[in-house]
């Protein structure tokens, strides 16, 4: 079905949405009459230079003496466009949860991607040049799947922080986007679901793992665990993969990059045990003593991940006060793709800061993390 291949595709091509005009170059200023009819024109004429903010004088002019006056009277093609690009001027959605997506997008994203907004370039990066136009941008499911944020490229490449590309690709030093900015782009979404565009409807009969399930699944397992060892344990979630449509082989093979990848980061001699909390859900539990990690590491991880702002109600306090972080899982992609790459990868592997990253190892020995690199 249409909708699932723009989930499960490596990359996006977002298709050319914009279409965009040369404007004309304003006309040439024209002779000043330096006096009347022919008689003016054969002065400026005989002077033999151009005076400044004149031009030569033509044989055009010497046969219509009239025409400077009544070309000079001509709108320019230029101020014309601007005034029909101000009469289009983009307008804020009225809807206030629209309204808090399109404030994010304008400030993070328009710069590269609205026409009429661009900033040190002349056309929209990828050809992608409506991003402020909600209504569009929202029927285009190569960007946006209406109800399902996990499975929008728009909104991934955001939490991945793959975009802003100045800011995260080429050090632009902007800001990069908040917490409570990532929240506003996925209420946005999740606000645009239909009778025929839920979970359900696009990935068949399953229901999606919420934040309040994943909550409550992840505290039951921690309270199953010896008292002395609540503190160390920490989790990988993949359920936004099953939230997007992901089959059982294609979340076993997650599983598996989760495993290896955990086990490449770790400080100690032989195989991590990961543990799957829920094989649907996509929970896998370690503990930080298997791989050689403190607490404070664990919050260093933290600090880079955009979804560090916790889930809310009793059951999250309970598990934050027994965990002892504000967060104990982090999403599976977002690790891989983060924690196997300089800087976070020679902090927690402690390897030399010249060596290579645990891609570059990975591929090299014909081995890949791509399973999970690819949702991003």
């Amino acid at each position: 079905m249409k909708m699932r291949k723009h989930i499960l595709m490596n990359s996006v091509a977002i298709p050319a949405i914009a279409a965009f005009f040369a404007v004309a170059a304003p006309l040439p200023l024209l002779a000043k009459e330096s006096g009347t009819g022919a008689r003016g024109l054969r002065l400026a004429q005989s002077s033999g230079s151009t005076a400044p903010g004149h031009h030569k004088v033509t044989k055009g002019d010497q046969k219509y003496p009239g025409s400077a006056s009544r070309i000079k009277q001509r709108p320019r093609p230029q101020a014309q466009a601007v005034a029909q690009l101000e009469s289009e001027a983009i307008k804020p959605p009225s809807d206030p949860v629209a309204r808090k997506a399109f404030n994010v997008l304008e400030k993070h994203c328009a710069r590269c991607h609205q026409a009429g907004r661009l900033v040190n370039r002349t056309k929209p990066d990828k050809d992608f040049g409506n991003v402020l136009k909600l209504d569009e941008i929202a029927r285009n499911t190569s960007l946006v799947l209406p109800g399902n944020p996990d499975a929008s490229p728009l909104f991934t490449q955001i939490v991945n922080r793959q975009m802003p590309y100045d800011v995260y690709r080429q050090n632009s030093g902007g800001a990069e986007p908040t917490a409570e900015e990532l929240d506003a782009l996925r209420n946005w979404i999740e606000s645009l679901r239909g009778a025929d565009q839920t979970v359900a409807a696009v990935c068949g009969a399953r229901k999606p793992v919420d934040l309040a399930t994943l909550t409550s699944m992840i505290a039951a397992d921690v309270d199953k665990a010896a008292a002395d060892r609540r503190a160390g344990l920490r989790y990988v979630t993949l359920s936004h993969l099953y939230n997007s449509c992901a089959d059982a082989a294609e979340m076993a093979a997650y599983r598996q990059a989760v495993v290896k990848l955990l086990n490449a980061l770790s400080r100690k001699q032989g195989a991590v045990a990961v543990e799957t909390v829920g094989a649907e859900a996509g929970i896998l539990r370690f503990h930080l003593d298997d791989l050689g990690w403190s607490a404070a590491e664990w919050n260093r991880i933290l600090a880079a991940y955009p979804y560090a702002m916790g889930p809310r109600g009793e059951s999250a306090a309970a598990l934050r006060e027994r965990t002892g972080t504000p967060l104990p899982w982090i999403r599976g992609d977002w690790l891989a793709y983060t924690a196997s790459r300089a800087p976070l990868y020679h902090e927690l592997a402690q390897r030399p800061a010249g060596s290579e990253s645990l891609k570059e190892q990975l591929d090299s020995g014909g081995q890949t993390i791509s399973a999970l690199n690819a949702r991003l």
